[in-house]
Parts: C-alpha cells; structure tokens; sequence
C-alpha cells in the first residue's frame, strides 16, 4: 500500500536493505523459474474454482425455482422482530463494514469463527442447499440493521464475494452465520430448506446430486493446485532466508516500536 503522506504522517519501510544482494543474483534464474511456476499453479486453481461456481451456479438455478418466496418473507419478518425488537429507525444509518470469514487455502477450507461468532451471546445458525437463499436471509437483516443504526460486521464466502457467511451485531450480543461449526452449538436455527418445494427437488435430484460430485472434485482440484504453490513458495523462500540479515531487521523492529511508543505519549498528552 503506498503511503498517502509520506514523511508527513507515513513512513515507507524498506526490507530490502536487508537483503544479501549478491546471494540473491546467484539464484537469479532458479527465483524466477520457481516464481513463473507458483504463478502458474494459482491461476489453474482459480479456474477450477470458477469452474466449481459455474456448476454451483446451476444448482442454484434449480433451488431458485423451488423457492418459496412468500413464505421465506414472512419468516423474514418475524425474525426481524426477535431480533430487533420493538427499535424504531433512526436518522443515522448503521455502518458495516465487509470482510472474509473463511479461505480456500492450502489446508483447505479454512476459517477462525471461533473467535468471531464465538464471542456473541446469541449464535443463530442458518442451514440450507440454497447458497443464495441464505445469504439474502443475512441481507434482509443488514437492511434492517442498517435502518435502526447498528454497526454490524459482514462475512463473505471465498467461492462467491457477493454471498455473505456471517452476521454479527456486536452491541445486541448476536451472530447469525451459515457456518457448519455451529450446527449443533446455537440459540436458535433457521432452516432455509423449508421454504423449498420438495417435489420440484425430487424431480431435480438426478441434476443436483451430479453437479455437487463434479463441484467436490473441481473444488478439490483447486485446493491441490493451491498446496503445490505453497510448496513452491516454500522453496522460493529458501533463497531469501539464506540472504537476510535478521538482526537489522529486529533493530528495526524494536526502533519502530519505540516511535509507537512515543507517539503514543503525544497523544495522551
């Protein structure tokens, strides 16, 4: 990230004083060879993975059409108000702000909800097929946070940014979330599958149990992919290692905690 006002109020730390320059070169042609190579391998993971979406995609086609909107709105409308109570909206809009809550990594899907969802007194789990249903259940109630002035935190998924994982409303104390770590551990659970016509998924069960193996074996191609970069990177790493200079850089790290240090005095007067 570039810094808005250097010497001003940011400072650009420069790690590659640090470096052995000359051991570096001598590995010239192996870095770079290593460095096409881990570029390579993630992007065939990221084309399994949209291909993995497309797929889930036509899932979510099938689950749209069985959906029963009218039904879903009006559970909608009573969860707002188990949540939200009697509030009224306010003049200023809530804030939220968006982040990830899991990763396709190479240890595969990966998250730490523990420490998010965890730390809420009310944990809502929301199960169901259809991806998108549950996210529109999540933002129905940003929506109605947002109006009565809440800030609320986002999680989004990794496969689908616009799809959201989780909810949490730090002041009533709430977390309402999609992860599987809380199917057993909740409050309270929502089923989203319960708005589905059940005889219209029977008659699609052929076309969704196919597209779910081709979308398990796609998404476990991706995370392969992603392990071989890691491993790649691993080796790459083991050039610069070997040219570091990590005694500078604890200098620097205890002369930059220092100036932390005195800033903040200034601001404490």
């Amino acid at each position: 990230m570039d810094p808005k006002h250097p010497g001003a109020v940011d400072e650009i730390l420069n790690f590659g004083e640090f470096w052995n320059e000359e051991g570096i070169r001598k590995n010239k042609s192996e870095i770079i060879k290593i460095t096409a190579k881990i570029g390579k391998l993630f992007k065939r993971a990221y084309r399994y993975f949209a291909a993995a979406k497309a797929i889930r995609d036509d899932m979510e086609i099938i689950y749209e059409e069985a959906f029963n909107r009218g039904k879903f709105q009006k559970e909608v409308r009573k969860f707002k108000k188990e949540i939200f109570g009697t509030l009224m909206d306010t003049e200023k809009q809530g804030k939220v702000r968006h982040l990830f809550g899991s990763a396709l990594s190479p240890n595969g899907s990966v998250d730490h909800y523990e420490t998010i969802v965890g730390k809420m007194k009310r944990v809502y789990y929301v199960k169901g097929s259809y991806i998108k249903g549950m996210s529109v259940f999540l933002e129905e109630l940003v929506d109605e946070g947002i109006k009565k002035g809440f800030y609320m935190e986002i999680y989004h998924e990794p496969l689908d940014e616009k799809n959201i994982e989780t909810l949490i409303i730090p002041k009533l104390n709430v977390a309402i979330t999609v992860s599987n770590k809380y199917a057993d551990a909740h409050y309270k659970k929502i089923d989203i599958d319960a708005f589905m016509n059940k005889d219209l998924l029977t008659e699609k069960e052929d076309f969704l149990k196919e597209d779910q193996v081709m979308i398990e074996k796609l998404m476990k191609a991706g995370l392969s992919n992603i392990t071989k970069a890691k491993k790649a990177h691993d080796e790459l790493e083991k050039f610069y290692v070997l040219n570091m200079n990590f005694k500078g850089i604890d200098e620097l790290k205890e002369k930059i905690m220092n100036r932390i240090r005195e800033y903040e005095k200034e601001v404490k007067g």
